[in-house]
């Protein structure tokens, strides 16, 4: 049985020259961490991207549908204030309404 003090033969290979504990020292260790975070960065802001450009087209058209809706009642607003003042007749009126509901 060998003693505690020294590893068992299969940790010998990470130590000494060229071993892992010399991969991420000196400038080659900073660099591959820049690299490294680097990466994590991108893959971040590009997921947040695309989530919110996802999100933007899932509201956009029920958006644009509320807005058609808001467009649709303002217009018959303006409708019924044009036949208030007596700008158009009745028959003007009925069509221009029934055009404007069909919507």
């Amino acid at each position: 049985m060998p003693p505690l003090s020294q590893d068992p033969p299969y940790f010998t290979r990470f130590r000494g020259p060229g071993g892992m504990h010399q991969f991420m020292n000196g400038p080659r260790g900073l660099f591959m961490a820049f690299v490294f975070f680097t990466f994590l960065v991108v893959v971040g802001v590009a997921i947040i991207s695309f989530l919110r450009r996802r999100d933007h087209h899932q509201h956009g058209a029920s958006r644009a549908f509320a807005g058609a809706a808001g467009a649709v009642s303002t217009a018959q607003q303006l409708l019924d204030e044009r036949f208030a003042r007596g700008e158009i007749d009745v028959e003007e009126f009925k069509t221009r309404r029934g055009l404007l509901q069909g919507l």
